[in-house]
C-alpha cells in the first residue's frame, strides 16, 4: 500500500506544476479570443501530464470487482437486485421469524413436491420469515439511531398465529415468484400492529412505509421468472384443496415473541412486551 501511495503523491507533486502552466494558457487563448493582440508565441507550452502510476490504478481495482459481484446474477442463482447497490448503503427490513417445526417442514417438503413437474427449478427458502415493512436502505451512520427508534417504537405484546392458506406471489419486476403461507386474518391484525410501529420508525427516517394491503405469509421457496407461465388455475386450486385439507386435520400454530431487522450484516432482535 506505502509504494501505491507514494507514487500517489509523486504524481501529484510533478503535476502541480504543469496544471499552472496550463491554467495560463487557457487564459491566454481567452485573450486572444477576444482580440487582445496576443499570439500563439505568447502561449507557454506544456508536455502532457504523465500517466497514473499502476500502483495507484491498482488501489480502486478490488472496489470495482466487489461492485461487479454484488450485481451479477450468475453469482446469486440468478436472483436480480431489485435495486442498484450502492456502496455505504445498507439493505434493511423487519420481520417476525418463522421456527420450522417438523410439522411445518413436513407441510412445505409435500408442497414443493407436488409443484416439482410443474416448476423443476424450485428452491427452498432457508431463513423462514414474515416481513413486516418493505426493504429499505440506510447509511452508515442510521443504523445505531434507527435500531433504538425501532426498539422504543414496538409496544406490541407477543402473539400466536396459525396458517390458513397457500399462496403464490411474485415480486413487483416479475422476476421471481414465491410459495407461501398465508397467516390467518385474524392475526392478520396483530401483524398490523407490528408494521404500525415499524412504519411509525420507518417515517422518522423519511423511509417507506409498507404496503397499504399487506397479505402476510412465510415464503418457503421460490423460482425465476412469473409463477403463472409455469401454473395454471387447475394446478393451483388442487394445491390449495391438500393444503387446506391439511391443516383441517392439523392446524399449523405459531408464536411470535419478537421481531427482527437485518441492516447489512448485523442483526438486532426486539422482544415483543
Amino acid at each position: 500500500m506505502s509504494s501505491g501511495l507514494d507514487a500517489l503523491r509523486c504524481y501529484g507533486d510533478d503535476s502541480s506544476d504543469e496544471e499552472e502552466d496550463i491554467d495560463d494558457a487557457k487564459v491566454i487563448k481567452a485573450d486572444t479570443c477576444k482580440g487582445n493582440g496576443a499570439t500563439s508565441n505568447n502561449i507557454k507550452s506544456s508536455s502532457p501530464l504523465p500517466s497514473v502510476p499502476l500502483e495507484v490504478l491498482g488501489m480502486f481495482k478490488d472496489k470495482e470487482e466487489d461492485a461487479t459481484t454484488h450485481s451479477n446474477p450468475t453469482l446469486h442463482d440468478g436472483r436480480v437486485r431489485s435495486f442498484q447497490h450502492v456502496r455505504g448503503n445498507w439493505a434493511t427490513f423487519a420481520f417476525i421469524q418463522v421456527e420450522p417445526t417438523e410439522v411445518l417442514q413436513h407441510i412445505m417438503d409435500e408442497l414443493i413436491t407436488m409443484l416439482l413437474p410443474s416448476v423443476g427449478d424450485l428452491k427452498p427458502v432457508d431463513d423462514l420469515h414474515i416481513s413486516i415493512s418493505r426493504t429499505v436502505t440506510l447509511q452508515f451512520h442510521w443504523i445505531e439511531p434507527f435500531a433504538q427508534s425501532l426498539k422504543d417504537a414496538l409496544i406490541v405484546p407477543a402473539f400466536s398465529y396459525e396458517f390458513e392458506d397457500v399462496e403464490f406471489y411474485s415480486n413487483d419486476e416479475k422476476t421471481r415468484s414465491f410459495i407461501g403461507l398465508r397467516v390467518s386474518r385474524h392475526a392478520s391484525d396483530q401483524f398490523k400492529c407490528a408494521v404500525q410501529c415499524v412504519d411509525k420508525c420507518l417515517q422518522d427516517f423519511s423511509l417507506p412505509i409498507y404496503y397499504k394491503n399487506p397479505s402476510f405469509h412465510v415464503s418457503f421457496a421460490w423460482c425465476l421468472g412469473d409463477y403463472q407461465q409455469f401454473l395454471d388455475s387447475t394446478s393451483l386450486q388442487q394445491i390449495k384443496d391438500y393444503f387446506k385439507k391439511f391443516i383441517q386435520d392439523t392446524p399449523l400454530v405459531a408464536r411470535a415473541s419478537e421481531v427482527q431487522c437485518k441492516i447489512g450484516n448485523k442483526m438486532f432482535s426486539f422482544g415483543l412486551r
